[in-house]
């Protein structure tokens, strides 16, 4: 799987940050699926907490800039990962929403072709989380986590 070998390569030159040297940030998910979604925070660890889980494009235009607004009291996330379920145009829609909160990086994974038998939830959760990790921690440590750029995983 492409994937898997993209995650190998991006894990092998990436150092994960120990908790000593960096606390987790925290970031958004989107996606459909609570099962996945519980892997891909599993994924994330121990670079990334997970703030919120949003499980629709709706909740995810309706909730996501009060989520992102600094100040509001929690710790503001640094990304929004949008699952392999929704579309590019769920990913404009929700980015619209957002304009006027400060620059955030946007990851989305991307659509998978599900022909035959789907990957067991857990495995592709994890794996998607990550690849996730392993591409954040790339651009934190080039220092652009504010640059407000959208990475396909």
């Amino acid at each position: 799987m492409l994937s898997r070998l993209i995650f190998r390569r991006l894990n092998s030159t990436t150092t994960t940050t120990t908790a000593a040297a960096k606390a987790p940030l925290p970031i958004v998910i989107c996606g459909r699926s609570p099962q996945v979604s519980s892997a891909v925070t599993r994924g994330l660890l121990p670079d990334y907490t997970v703030a919120h889980i949003i499980l629709s494009p709706e909740a995810g235009v309706r909730n996501l800039p009060g989520f992102l607004r600094r100040g509001a009291g929690n710790p503001t996330p640094v990304a929004v990962l949008i699952g392999g379920g929704y579309t590019d145009e769920d990913l404009n829609l929700m980015k619209v929403s957002c304009r006027g909160v400060p620059p955030i990086i946007w990851l989305k994974a991307r659509q998978r072709d599900m022909t035959g038998p789907l990957p067991p939830f857990a495995e592709y959760g994890m794996e998607i989380g990550g690849i996730a990790r392993a591409v954040l921690n790339d651009i934190r440590s080039r220092g652009e986590l504010s640059k407000g750029q959208t990475y396909y995983l």
